[in-house]
């Protein structure tokens, strides 16, 4: 009968450290998956604001041609 309740023992206290793990790798994984997504909005107002910087540039070159063009 000992034997069966270190048994029951040891096995709770291996699942109640497991459902800590779990909870601190969940914990974890929400805040890499909160950086990520900000990391993924910052680069995407980058580059959008790249991309409006070249069409202004050549915007601005083909009316500069146009001109030259008259």
């Amino acid at each position: 009968m000992q034997s069966s309740e270190k048994k029951e023992k040891f096995e709770r206290e291996a699942r109640y450290k497991l459902e800590i793990e779990v909870k601190k790798l969940q914990k974890q994984n929400k805040c890499l998956q909160e950086q990520l997504d900000s990391n993924v909005a910052k680069k995407i107002n980058y580059e959008e604001s790249d991309f409006e910087k070249e069409l202004n540039k050549r915007g601005a070159l083909i009316s500069y041609l146009l001109m030259k063009s008259k």
